[in-house]
This record gives structure tokens, C-alpha cells and sequence, in this order.
């Protein structure tokens, strides 16, 4: 006996043909909405749990991608594992990297965002040389002299930084996508615990 319904077929060429409750209308609706907002907006899909936002979602995904837009996806709950969603919110940009091209744009990201998370710089160290280094690195970083100074560097850093990643990631995606905006969806975040909830929203 199953305890769960399966999620419904979602076809290639007509995403929503197996959809029940004829969402294709709002499907419609939204990719609308998405096209006049060309310069970037954020809208949140609501409704009680089981009610089928995810399939809506990927339904949805779908059509737009049969529309011409490029799309990402990022399951938050799937995902929390990592300490800080950074990393698997701007790993999902690797998706859109043109294959043949050198990725000088997707490293620099990868710089501005350890200096924007020094956590993530850490977590980086510690997975390729191990939990010791990683804490020798992280000792050596805050007891170096002039503590106070240092600071005020890094928040001068941060806060530079802050504005050369929006530029190089609005950089990144504008050289490849087309005229229609790039649509990333955030799905599963109501399933998250509040606090790693609130560092994905940040």
C-alpha cells in the first residue's frame, strides 16, 4: 500500500497536460509578470503544505524554459547541509557557463565571495587540507596584530566587494542569457530550519 501519491508526469513539450487543476493559466500569468519585470523582481508562491507548489514550480520551469528563458533551481531543504548557502545558491550559476568558454567570470565570483563569507573560505580550506589546517588558518586569521585595523580593512574590503559581486554576477548573466530574464527558483524553504531559512532569504 502507498502512503504517497506519486508526483505527476511532467512532459517535456506540455508540462502541465497532466496538471488537474488547470494551473496552466497561472503558469501564463506568472511568465507574463516575469517578462515586463525584465530588470529583476521577487515573488513568492504561498499556499498550505501538500498543495502542490513544487509541482506548480517545476511545471512552471518547464514552460518557461519551452518559452525561452533560462532557468535555475534550488531546493534549500535538499540542500541544507551546507553551511552557508552561498555556495549552493552561486554553484547553481555554473549551470548557465557555456561549456567551450574559459570560466574567468565564474572564478571571479568565487573570489569575491570568500572575501565576502570568510566562513565560506574556511569551509573551502577545510574540505581540501582537513579540520586542523582549517583551524591553524582561522587562528592565525584573528590573532594577527593590529586586530582593530584589520577590521576596518575587511569591512572596507566587504563593502567593495559587496558591489563588485553584483557587478560581475549581473556581468556573468547577462553574457548568457538572452533578452528574456533569467528566472532562479528557491523552492522547499518553508521546510527549513528558521535559522538556515533566514541565512538563504539574506
Amino acid at each position: 500500500m502507498k502512503s504517497k501519491l506519486e508526483d505527476p508526469k511532467i512532459e517535456i513539450e506540455n508540462p502541465f497536460k497532466n496538471c488537474k487543476l488547470n494551473r496552466l493559466r497561472y503558469g501564463e500569468i506568472l511568465t507574463q509578470v516575469v517578462s515586463t519585470y525584465s530588470d529583476g523582481c521577487v515573488m513568492a508562491i504561498n499556499g498550505k503544505w501538500g498543495s502542490g507548489k513544487t509541482t506548480f514550480v517545476k511545471m512552471w520551469k518547464q514552460h518557461l524554459e519551452n518559452s525561452g528563458f533560462k532557468t535555475l533551481y534550488f531546493n534549500a531543504w535538499e540542500d541544507d547541509f551546507i553551511s552557508d548557502p552561498l555556495v549552493g545558491l552561486v554553484a547553481k550559476f555554473k549551470k548557465i557557463e557555456e561549456p567551450k568558454k574559459v570560466k574567468i567570470k565564474f572564478n571571479s565570483l568565487i573570489e569575491l565571495i570568500c572575501k565576502l563569507s570568510p566562513s565560506v573560505g574556511k569551509a573551502i580550506i577545510k574540505k581540501h587540507v582537513g579540520e586542523d589546517v582549517a583551524n591553524i588558518v582561522d587562528a592565525a586569521l584573528q590573532t594577527t596584530s593590529e586586530i582593530f585595523v584589520k577590521e576596518i580593512e575587511a569591512y572596507e574590503e566587504q563593502s567593495t566587494s559587496i558591489i563588485n559581486f553584483r557587478r560581475t554576477l549581473t556581468d556573468f548573466v547577462t553574457e548568457r542569457i538572452n533578452t528574456k530574464p533569467l528566472v532562479f527558483f528557491v523552492d522547499e524553504l518553508d521546510r527549513c530550519n528558521p535559522h538556515y531559512a533566514v541565512k538563504v532569504l539574506e
